[in-house]
């Protein structure tokens, strides 16, 4: 039987902790769930990164699985008049279970136009 490695994630203001399949085992491409995106926004903010202030944007928005309990992919992306740029993460649903993500992109300056966004996610 394969080890599996787990790593605890806590992500910010009032989102539960989860915890993000970083090897083996039953991983996206077998999983049997399904995922479902709402509440999509995107907002400038600023954060610490590096031990510094750093503007950006932050990407916000809620998935659900709607499959029976598995691994999804989920990919916010985020693109400007200076790039493009995504994130990526593989996290454990049961079924009907939904999480508040938030994802920040530090990568475009405030002189960065035509923002778009969005996420991907897949089983």
């Amino acid at each position: 039987m394969k080890n599996q490695v787990f790593t605890k994630i806590t992500l910010t203001a009032g989102v539960i902790a989860v915890y993000a399949v970083l090897a083996g085992g039953s991983g996206p491409e077998t999983s049997q769930a399904t995922c479902k995106v709402s509440n999509l926004t995107s907002e400038p903010d600023v954060q610490l990164i590096n031990g510094a202030m750093d503007a950006g944007y932050l990407i916000k928005f809620r998935v659900m699985n709607t499959g029976q309990a598995g691994s999804i992919r989920v990919a916010p992306w985020l693109s400007s008049s200076e790039g493009e740029w995504s994130r990526e993460q593989n996290l454990v649903f049961e079924p009907q279970q939904s999480f508040d993500l938030k994802y920040f992109f530090y990568e475009p300056t405030i002189n960065a136009t035509n923002i778009q966004y969005g996420v991907k996610c897949t089983p």
